[in-house]
């Protein structure tokens, strides 16, 4: 690659940003630095760019502890490659094997919730540093972008799979994740690395026929390209955009029919009502379209499934004038004569709360004894696989495989709420102070915390976490 190609690379990527409206002048920018070729490629452009745009980059580097040797040369890498630009490379260190195994999900899963709540963090404390928001960057490329159209056709999906992955998407927070590098392919990443003598990291297991994306982009895509089209990566990619052009307009439609359909909005209560004879009206691709609208609106973003959707379609051409349907944390979308109704779960009202952890000796924990929850530091860092555990703890709701350390061994939140009768409508809505998916202590009209990292007469530091109630 010449030194024109690599201006033409990064004139690439650019355009992109601009065309997706990812990054504005003078923004934070937290950059996932894994130490491979795509990460160090996306790191390495946008310094080249952050002059003329006026960027402060925040990169970030996480550790998840599977690699051993490996897993220390990345990071090695990587802090000193951000070191030879004169940035601080913030490193993020997890016992992933261990944290999964406790959670009851799959490594690669765990690792990917990991990966973003660094990111988070990271973009919080760059925040602080800042008046606007903090943008997230990754780097999955166009190579990525194909294997997931493949992966969820074979797996089944709808029109919207096939746009595979989205160049912008917001987190439940509405901070951006953008991808500037979904328009290049893996071979000029790789050929942009060379020239520019980045000599990035390269992760063995990537060529491991272990994982279903592996085999996709190790045997399948190969074979495709061998035997019917050697440019189908560029086919499925075209694929994508097509799906990404129809989701647009389709979405433009149902925005349109949902303000116009709109009869009542009852926010403090988490309750809309539609007009039933409008939306029936239209093409079914639209109507179910105002419906997960409506669904959105009132507060059900996630856990969607296919029958789920399907459901929703049902009602308005088979529903009677009361016909329901039970979705997800208590959601649910009735016919209620020439009306739809939907809503989620009776909301708790009360004050916002907020985190105060407090680190201190065994013998200050007297002050704190009755204001908090308080954990042996020692074993917590151990549990939670940082030397740092009070940096990781969060408070949040519940999500799925979410678990707590109780006497008997680890249970999941959701089996012991089903134990002690906590009503379905009220467990979304309890507050969960945990580290990724290890649960410390839940509170609600109930309460109660983990088993794990005692206080006993041989720990040296404690972690007190208080829940407060914000102003």
């Amino acid at each position: 690659m010449k030194r024109n190609t690599i201006d033409r690379l990064i004139a690439r990527v650019r355009r992109t940003i601009t065309e997706h409206d990812m990054i504005e002048e003078n923004e934070h920018i937290v950059i996932g630095l894994s130490g491979g070729p795509d990460s160090v490629c996306l790191f390495d452009i946008l310094f080249a760019l952050s002059g003329d745009m006026k960027l402060t980059l925040y990169p970030v580097h996480v550790d998840h502890s599977l690699r051993g040797a490996d897993s220390d040369g990345d990071r090695i890498f990587s802090e000193e490659l951000c070191a030879s630009r004169g940035l601080k490379c913030r490193t993020y260190k997890y016992d992933v094997r261990g944290m999964s195994k406790a959670a009851g999900v799959s490594e690669e899963e765990m690792g990917r919730k990991l990966r973003y709540d660094a990111f988070s963090d990271a973009a919080r404390e760059a925040e602080r540093l800042s008046a606007g928001k903090a943008v997230i960057a990754v780097a999955q490329n166009a190579d990525d972008r194909a294997e997931t159209v493949l992966f969820r056709m074979m797996r089944g999906t709808g029109t919207d799979g096939m746009t595979g992955i989205s160049h912008v998407r917001t987190d439940e927070t509405g901070r951006k994740i953008v991808r500037p590098l979904l328009d290049v392919y893996k071979e000029d990443i790789l050929e942009y690395c060379n020239e520019r003598e980045l000599s990035p990291r390269f992760d063995k297991t990537n060529g491991e026929p272990a994982y279903s994306r592996n085999r996709i982009r190790l045997e399948l895509i190969p074979y495709l390209e061998r035997e019917y089209n050697r440019n189908v990566k560029k086919a499925l990619v075209g694929l994508a955009d097509s799906a990404e052009e129809d989701r647009r307009c389709l979405e433009k439609q149902a925005r349109g029919l949902f303000d116009k359909a709109l009869v009542e909005n009852d926010e403090k209560a988490g309750r809309l009502m539609l007009d039933r004879g409008l939306i029936a009206e239209a093409e079914s691709a639209v109507s179910r379209r105002v419906l997960r609208l409506a669904l959105e609106e009132t507060g059900l973003r996630e856990d969607m499934i296919r029958a789920n959707y399907e459901a929703l379609g049902d009602i308005l051409r088979h529903g009677g004038p009361s016909a329901n349907v039970d979705l997800p944390h208590g959601y649910f979308l009735r016919n209620v004569y020439d009306r739809i109704v939907v809503g989620g779960p009776k909301k708790n009202v009360r004050k916002a709360r907020k985190l105060k952890i407090t680190v201190m000796t065994r013998e200050e924990l007297g002050v704190y004894e009755n204001k908090g929850v308080s954990f042996d530091r020692e074993k917590l860092s151990e549990l939670l696989g940082c030397k740092t555990p009070e940096e990781h703890i969060k408070l949040r709701r519940r999500v799925a495989g979410d678990r707590i350390k109780t006497r008997g061994g680890t249970k999941k939140l959701q089996n012991l709420f089903v134990d002690l009768k906590i009503p379905r409508e009220e467990r979304d809505y309890i507050d969960v102070v945990a580290a990724g998916s290890t649960v410390l202590f839940w509170s609600g009209g109930m309460s109660g915390a983990s088993a794990a990292a005692p206080v006993t007469d041989d720990t040296k530091t404690v972690v007190c976490i208080e829940l407060l109630e914000s102003v």
